[in-house]
């Protein structure tokens, strides 16, 4: 450590980790919501086709970018301290 730093308790640490898990996991639901879930339901509960023959590819898409996000904060979670 920096001479003259204190060093953080067990206790910060593990807060700031579990927060930066969290922050990584609500980007991972959002993408997951905004570009999986809601093209979805619009396209379930309209007539029409939607715009794009590769809609499908974007849901799928965009619902791996959540799952990532959502394991990337998974990850950052092993950084815990006992």
């Amino acid at each position: 450590m920096n001479a003259g730093v204190p060093e953080r308790s067990a206790a910060v640490h593990n807060e700031q980790v579990k927060l930066a898990a969290t922050a990584l996991n609500n980007i991972g639901i959002a993408s997951a919501v905004t570009g999986g879930i809601v093209p979805l339901v619009t396209h379930a509960s309209s007539s029409t086709a939607p715009g794009s023959g590769y809609w499908g590819l974007f849901v799928v898409l965009w619902m791996s970018v959540g799952l990532c996000w959502h394991l990337l904060g998974r990850f950052v979670l092993r950084g815990l301290r006992a």
